[in-house]
């Protein structure tokens, strides 16, 4: 059962990463989605969005799954910052 729940784990890292790294260098494809240009001032704009909204949920749910599995803040800074 925990192994199942790491593999769904990674498997949801994997597909916020490779999403949060794809988008920004896939625009012709996402202007296809868009009503509107993504070259144009508004369409960029949506697009770092976009990626950032990405990079940040990929963080959210990492942090939130090593805390419920039980690991402290400290554990989670590195070394240089007082972490374990």
């Amino acid at each position: 059962m925990v192994l199942r729940i790491i593999y769904i784990f990674f498997v949801i890292v994997f597909i916020l990463a490779l999403a949060g790294a794809v988008v920004p260098v896939i625009p012709d494809q996402i202007n296809k989605l868009l009503p509107y240009d993504i070259r144009s001032e508004k369409g960029q704009k949506l697009l770092v969005a976009i990626t950032l909204v990405l990079v940040i949920s990929l963080w959210l749910f990492v942090i939130i799954y090593y805390i419920s599995m039980g690991a402290s803040p400290s554990e989670l800074s590195p070394a240089r910052f007082g972490g374990g």
